[in-house]
């Protein structure tokens, strides 16, 4: 059973248990280089929701009060103006903005228009191409999302995991089919130029029958682009807690299980014209909906996360913001960055991390990779080696590819590749 337990999802590299509060200071100093002429996504957490859902291990707040939403997000909006001063940040070019949870739409129109708006004011991005804002099905409402339209969002991504009001409420979720349905159709009279949805596969109580009648159904309302993860069971949530006591009412999926149910997704999604863009997404017209802040996290580059809990990755530095509200913003009324921990690759980690990162879309070309006259195939030789005599990927003069079998199981291949003294802190 533990095998099923833990975290799946490999976000970053070195591991964040690698990561220390030693090594802001490189970050500090990495903010006052010369700014890069490559784009920049940034990412906004907003960590409130009206109910946490049993699988959910992101840092949320479940009912907080008007005041604390209003002080939250002034905190973002300084934690903004502090970045935008800096050297690394003023005058680079915005690929894409992403406003992710918790549940961004259950702030107030004000409260989201006074977010966005302070971003635009402090990182300039008058020439993004892409702003996504995450909704829960409940919490769409016309009213707010014409305010969010004005303001620039172009895309909208909805967390659905399942069509099966049954499975909804057995994994705290508090929304219902009928309800995913309305709020699909409001952000389509909207008119927002991409829509997503989220699926789970494995979902507790998940069954084969199940599983194939929510691709049916998600498939029947043609979103732009489907989002598929597998549910993991992280340590600090209500679905670990549950099974530690001994209180679960069915027993868990494995992964061999959602690793097929992601694999027979994908492949009717394909045959309703959908192309497979990652090792999570399919998308209905990949010249038109293909997502930029993803494409931009998957091939490796610099990436600002402003909010509580965010991480980022400017100039070789990872780091990680302050994780409870009251640390975070009492750092940024000190006119400090609300950093927790940071982690500075050396060039290796650096090839390695875009490797892992880029190896999630699916297919690397040799040549966008070889970089400082390090060659992929000779730094990963073993590991590619095994992967490819079980099928898992193919290699040829130019490129790594994985198969179908390899794409579905990613996460579960990519600590092959880590340096050894990292492959026993991932998910320690």
């Amino acid at each position: 059973m533990e095998a099923i337990l833990g975290e799946y999802f490999i976000p970053a590299y070195p591991p964040f248990s690698a990561w220390s509060q030693g090594q802001i200071a490189d970050l500090e100093n990495s903010l006052d280089q010369k700014s890069s002429e490559d784009p920049l996504a940034i990412y906004v957490h907003v960590p409130f929701c009206v109910s946490k859902c049993d699988f959910c291990n992101n840092l949320s707040y479940v009912g907080a009060r008007e005041n604390v939403m209003h002080s939250y997000v002034d905190a973002v909006e300084k934690e903004a103006a502090l970045y935008g001063r800096r050297r690394a940040i003023r005058d680079r070019t915005i690929s894409s903005v992403y406003f992710g949870g918790g549940t961004p739409t259950a702030l107030s129109v004000d409260q989201a228009d006074r977010l966005i708006r302070g971003i635009q004011f402090w990182i300039p991005s008058r020439n993004v191409r892409e702003v996504t804002f995450e909704c829960a099905p409940r919490s769409v409402r016309a009213h707010f999302l014409e305010s969010l339209r004005k303001n620039g969002v172009t895309r909208m991504s909805m967390g659905v995991q399942s069509f099966n009001n049954i499975l909804l409420k057995l994994n705290g979720r508090i929304h219902y089919a009928d309800d995913i349905l309305r709020a699909f159709r409001t952000i389509r009279d909207i008119g927002f130029d991409s829509v997503n949805l989220d699926l789970m596969a494995g979902l507790l109580g998940e069954t084969e029958a199940d599983w194939q009648d929510t691709v049916r159904r998600t498939i029947e309302i043609a979103p732009d682009s489907v989002t598929i993860y597998q549910m993991e069971i992280p340590r600090n949530t209500q679905l670990y807690r549950d099974y530690a006591e001994d209180r679960l009412p069915t027993e868990l999926v494995s992964w061999d299980v959602k690793h097929a149910r992601v694999e027979y997704a994908f492949s009717e999604f394909e045959k309703s014209g959908y192309t497979i863009t990652s090792a999570y997404t399919v998308v209905k017209d990949s010249r038109l909906h293909r997502s930029i802040y993803e494409d931009h996290v998957w091939s490796g580059r610099d990436l600002l996360g402003l909010g509580v809990s965010s991480f980022s990755y400017l100039g070789g530095v990872h780091s990680q913001n302050d994780v409870t509200l009251e640390s975070y913003e009492s750092e940024l009324q000190q006119e400090k960055l609300p950093l927790k921990r940071a982690y500075k690759l050396n060039q290796i980690d650096q090839f390695v991390r875009e490797f892992v990162l880029r190896l999630k879309s699916g297919r690397i070309l040799f040549e966008s990779i070889r970089k400082t006259h390090m060659d992929p195939l000779d730094h990963f030789a073993e590991p590619l080696r095994a992967l490819e005599n079980e099928g898992f990927l193919k290699i040829s003069d130019s490129n790594v590819s994985l198969t179908r079998e390899g794409l579905v199981r990613i996460d579960r291949l990519l600590p092959r590749f880590f340096a050894p003294e990292f492959r026993s802190l991932w998910n320690s």
